[in-house]
């Protein structure tokens, strides 16, 4: 039985770290959401720059550790053209109003109320991230990383 266990934790840790399929990436389906303020924004319109789609929720304890995380790299190269966008799924617009305030999120939070997006990407772990590139090719997927390592993975994307 411990074997088992330490089996199935070692699958479910080197799943969280995966390039996308492809030499080139697969490309990133389109998606609308609604954001904060009740306006719908689409993936496509990030479409020219780096983006980082990141799924989570509020209750997850690692998606508390990661999300703020990710504001430093959102403010270092913004202004270069990468953009952070945050999905919660399935948490209703004033909880994940408290959330972004309470960790000082700047970077757009889009909310996935019924989970279809996050299906449709395949999350079966949160956080999960997707590193798009430029051309809208998933370049780099993660399970719940130290912000340093993702950093690297945009500057890589971003050159």
């Amino acid at each position: 039985m411990k074997k088992l266990f330490i089996l199935l934790a070692i699958s479910i840790l080197l799943s969280g770290f995966s390039k996308a399929p492809g030499p080139d990436g697969q490309l990133a389906k389109d998606f609308t959401l609604m954001n904060l303020s009740g306006q719908p924004e689409s993936l496509s319109s990030y479409r020219g720059g780096a983006v980082l789609v990141t799924f989570f929720t509020t209750w997850c304890p690692s998606c508390q550790d990661e999300m703020p995380g990710l504001e430093p790299i959102f403010k270092k190269y913004h202004s270069r053209g990468f953009h952070v966008i945050g999905v919660c799924i399935k948490d209703d617009a004033d909880t994940v109003k408290s959330f972004v305030k309470e960790y000082g999120l700047t970077y757009p939070v889009l909310l996935d109320k019924d989970g279809k997006i996050a299906r449709t990407y395949g999350v079966h772990y949160i956080p999960r991230s997707f590193l798009i590139d430029k051309d809208g090719n998933v370049r780099y997927t993660t399970t719940y990383s130290d912000p340093k390592d993702i950093e690297k993975e945009v500057v890589k994307v971003m050159e």
